[in-house]
């Protein structure tokens, strides 16, 4: 038989006749070796643009923390309500950075939460809080997240900035005016406003697509059902198939006049007879 190794190229293989019967069917490829073109291509660092430019948001994101970091000499975090308060008076203006996780935003639409960087747009979320204040938790308080919005612009004490950092623009929170001593940090919530036109639109859309939703379902449920069932028929003729295949396979590669294969030859063609 002929064979194919990655750097040989093509060979010759001569095998006993005799051996023939330990011989089995395989569904393995032959050796395939890599074009060094592909390879060249493959290997060069653009293919990894996108990955690069998602550690280089997440190392930004990182040093700024560590520039604007704060102990708990001047903030703490308070649960039930959920909230961060100054812990002393504060004079100076503090910057509260987002650090967690940084990945690819999945929309154009952007948030507070957006930094665009190498032409693409990333977002980040909250690393695993330690909710409940436990000393033996992998979790970690991030101050930023502990901000909450308010709706009262009197009781707002945090503004929404930006910062640079490694030449990317990071978002952040900071204070316009001095913090009070146990002054609980916030920021204004935008209140989004809805149209009073859209709203009877959207109430005659839902009336009209109420009743006919639940025909809607039951027929679609049915031809998933009918689907599933031809497609199981459909499988197990070819898993018989498959089987008849492998039998006759094996009964090629058995050699009757040696050893015992005389009884296995025997009951493949008692399986083979068996079938349709």
């Amino acid at each position: 038989m002929s064979h194919m190794s990655l750097f040989a190229g093509q060979e010759d293989i001569q095998v006993p006749l005799q051996k023939l019967a330990l011989w089995k069917v395989t569904k393995l490829l032959m050796p395939r070796l890599c074009p060094s073109e592909l390879a060249t291509a493959s290997m060069a660092a653009s293919v990894l643009v996108e990955e690069r430019a998602k550690v280089e948001v997440q190392l930004a994101l990182h040093k700024a923390a560590e520039k604007h970091h704060l102990d708990s000499d001047h903030l703490a975090f308070g649960q039930n309500p959920q909230g961060l308060f100054a812990a002393k008076s504060i004079r100076k203006t503090i910057r509260l950075i987002p650090l967690g996780t940084v990945n690819k935003a999945k929309s154009n639409k952007d948030t507070k939460l957006t930094i665009h960087h190498a032409g693409l747009s990333w977002t980040i979320g909250p690393f695993r809080q330690n909710l409940h204040f436990e000393e033996d938790s992998p979790a970690c308080l991030v101050p930023y997240f502990w901000c909450k919005p308010t709706s009262e612009a009197d009781e707002a004490s945090m503004v929404f900035s930006s910062i640079v950092e490694s030449g990317i623009t990071i978002p952040c929170l900071e204070n316009p005016e001095p913090l009070q001593q146990h002054q609980q940090l916030q920021y204004l919530a935008a209140i989004a406003e809805v149209s009073e036109e859209a709203q009877p639109e959207h109430a005659q859309a839902s009336e009209a697509s109420g009743p006919s939703e639940p025909k809607a379902k039951a027929k679609t449920k049915a031809k998933a059902k009918a689907k599933a069932k031809g497609t199981e028929t459909s499988e197990d003729l070819a898993s018989d198939r498959a089987f008849k295949f492998w039998l006759r396979a094996q009964k090629a590669a058995v050699d009757p006049d040696q050893g015992c294969n005389g009884e296995l030859a025997t009951v493949i063609d008692q399986l083979l007879a068996e079938e349709p």
